[in-house]
């Protein structure tokens, strides 16, 4: 045999074992078994679970609506905003410079303790916010037009929030 007719022989069996390949790797991928699984890629990790805190995408988009509950939530797929913590939307009183939002929290709403939320709870949350100790400057701006937060004696579950 001569040295032409080997390299034939052996250009002959790569191209074989590559077309081969390649026939079974398609195969394969076709018969291929899926789970009833839906995976969510991010573009990074989230950088903590503190809510006043955080500014990535990741932790404020997926992570912290998933550990904490808002008064309300902005459903994207009516656009409209949907009671969570809060019984229904606040009811709104207009005067000259301020604007009244006043929420009542649901009777079930608890912490994990089973201890009710509160109107206290409201009240903490903003002066955590506020705080100069705490590292909120990406949210502080949200919460700078609030001017007062009102709480009621008689029903720990009722605030109103005055804003400018």
């Amino acid at each position: 045999m001569s040295i032409k007719n080997t390299l034939y022989a052996i250009l002959f069996i790569f191209l074989t074992i590559v077309v081969a390949s390649v026939f079974l790797n398609n195969k394969s991928s076709s018969s291929k078994v899926y789970k009833n699984e839906l995976l969510i890629h991010t573009l990074g990790d989230a950088t903590g679970l503190n809510p006043y805190t955080v500014s990535d995408a990741t932790s404020r988009r997926y992570v912290i609506p998933n550990l904490m509950q808002t008064m309300l939530y902005y459903d994207l797929s009516t656009m409209k905003l949907v009671p969570v913590l809060a019984i229904g939307l606040p009811k709104i009183k207009e005067s000259d410079n301020t604007i009244e939002l006043t929420y009542q929290i649901r009777p079930e709403a608890a912490w994990d303790n089973g201890t009710p939320v509160t109107a206290k709870d409201v009240v903490f949350s903003y002066k955590a916010i506020l705080c100069p100790k705490v590292n909120s400057d990406n949210i502080k701006s949200a919460v700078d037009y609030v001017r007062d937060i009102i709480t009621y004696p008689e029903d720990s579950k009722k605030y109103t929030v005055i804003c400018n």
